[in-house]
């Protein structure tokens, strides 16, 4: 049985493996502490790393930051480690972890290492536009009460396309404050491309290991219950879609375990949508169905059926159509009066 009520608790994340060391591999060579910190967590894709990093030199009109690689793979002289060694910017410093920390420690443990006031984490398969830190950094000045700031994202599949989507700039976007609400019917927030301030992630914790693999939706719901936490609609980053950890069958179950008691509680804190909890949970379940058949077969969806709602009616179907028209417009009211335009300096 989840415990969301204790998933959702502060507790210091940020301290566990902290038995562990992070080697400095590489050092960066900067005269002073940087205003921001670039956090890269890797773990064997080099190939996708060199996008990465490079994305991270070519930030324009900004300039006042470093970047901060940790490596979870503890061999030495690997692939990563000998691709970091021909690096020659000072901004670059590379650790390696003792011990493979896992996806979330590794999350954890560069928060820790950060340096900057604040800090930018992107993995090692997305790619920033040129001018995230520039706007990045202009918005949380404009507005100094932000903790966290998640911009859009440009989706990319390299199946359908060769080559990543473009900047697009703009001479102004929308800013708005993020709540409950946003999170009824799932997480669209991960943790890449998002900027946040380093004191305010490390006291709220970091990120929980128990809540895998859900652990950035209950982040975002204790973020969003404890901190000011903001979207921004100008797209500032790549987002790679591909075969990885979240396709796997089991960790599909697990979404399921630990999503749908975070759902259930959300709607129970949501006054309009205490009486819809129901059909919160068709929607999940269609659409959890549709990825289980898409990635795993029809085989894994009678383990599923303990879970969520397999067995889907055309009365079903329905009901999911009307709670989705009910959702566009409920969204574009939200949009519409918790908006405001966020002018952007070229």
């Amino acid at each position: 049985m989840i415990n969301v009520n204790r998933f959702l608790s502060l507790n210091d994340n940020l301290s566990i493996n902290s038995d562990v060391e992070s080697v400095l591999i590489k050092n960066s060579d900067l005269e002073r502490t940087p205003k921001v910190s670039i956090l890269i967590p890797t773990y064997n894709r080099v190939e996708t790393l060199k996008q990465t990093l490079q994305s991270c030199l070519n930030q324009q009109n900004f300039s006042d930051f470093n970047i901060i690689i940790c490596d979870n793979n503890p061999e030495r002289d690997d692939l990563t480690e000998k691709y970091l060694s021909t690096i020659s910017s000072p901004l670059v410093k590379y650790y390696k972890n003792k011990k493979n920390l896992g996806m979330v420690g590794n999350w954890n443990r560069l928060i820790k290492l950060s340096e900057g006031e604040y800090s930018l984490m992107i993995h090692d398969d997305d790619i920033l536009f040129p001018h995230f830190l520039s706007i990045a950094f202009s918005c949380v000045q404009q507005y100094p009460h932000i903790d966290i700031l998640y911009p859009s994202k440009c989706q990319w599949k390299e199946s359908s396309s060769p080559t990543p989507p473009s900047e697009e700039l703009s001479t102004e976007c929308f800013i708005r404050k993020m709540c409950l609400d946003d999170f009824v019917v799932g997480n669209n927030y991960p943790p890449t491309g998002v900027f946040f301030k380093t004191h305010s992630l490390i006291r709220i914790g970091g990120y929980d290991y128990e809540s895998y693999p859900s652990m950035d939706y209950y982040f975002n719901i204790r973020a969003v219950m404890q901190l000011n936490v903001f979207t921004l609609s100008l797209p500032l980053f790549v987002y790679r879609w591909g075969i990885n950890e979240t396709l796997r069958k089991e960790t599909q179950l697990n979404f399921m375990k630990v999503d749908v008691p975070l759902q259930r509680w959300i709607c129970s804190k949501i006054p309009i949508f205490q009486p819809l909890k129901g059909l919160v949970y068709i929607n999940y379940s269609i659409l959890r169905k549709k990825m289980l058949e898409a990635t795993c077969g029809l085989q894994v969806i009678n383990e599923a059926s303990k879970l969520i709602k397999t067995n889907i009616t055309i009365f079903d179907k329905l009901k999911w159509k009307l709670f989705c028209y009910f959702l566009k417009y409920y969204n574009k009211i939200k949009i519409h009066t918790r908006s405001s335009i966020f002018k952007i300096q070229q």
